[in-house]
């Protein structure tokens, strides 16, 4: 087996073309909505398309037998939301399909991010 690549780079280049990409995609959508929303808008599809992006590339490393994406770093696109483009890529590329221990990872991200987003509305609602 493979020795991963380093996790930082995975990350630190996720981060970096997510943040271009949405960029960039607020430029392009609408210019009727409001600047935020055309911000959350266009950084929540470029997460989705990298997160994509990002299992097509690990499915060819593990195919050629090279250095492979850390799962923590397929793991952290979902905590931005990055569903659509996690299990899009998952069932595309039929890659992580039978891998248990990471469905129960990637669940507990979907379990993280909906238990966080609760409690920042209950403290926005002052309850």
């Amino acid at each position: 087996m493979e020795r991963a690549a380093p996790l930082a780079f995975h990350l630190g280049l996720y981060c970096l073309l997510a943040v271009a990409l949405g960029l960039l995609g607020a430029r392009l959508l609408p210019g009727a909505w409001p600047p935020s929303r055309r911000l959350i808008v266009a950084g929540l599809l470029a997460v989705n398309l990298l997160s994509f992006a990002q299992m097509g590339w690990d499915k060819l490393r593990a195919e050629a037998g090279d250095r492979r994406v850390p799962e923590v770093a397929l793991l952290a696109p979902a905590l931005l939301c990055a569903d659509a483009g996690l299990l899009g890529g998952m069932f595309v590329f039929r890659h992580k399909t039978q891998k248990t221990p990471f469905q129960w990872a990637y669940a507990g991200t979907v379990i993280l991010r909906v238990a966080a987003l609760a409690l920042v509305w209950r403290l926005k609602r002052g309850v």
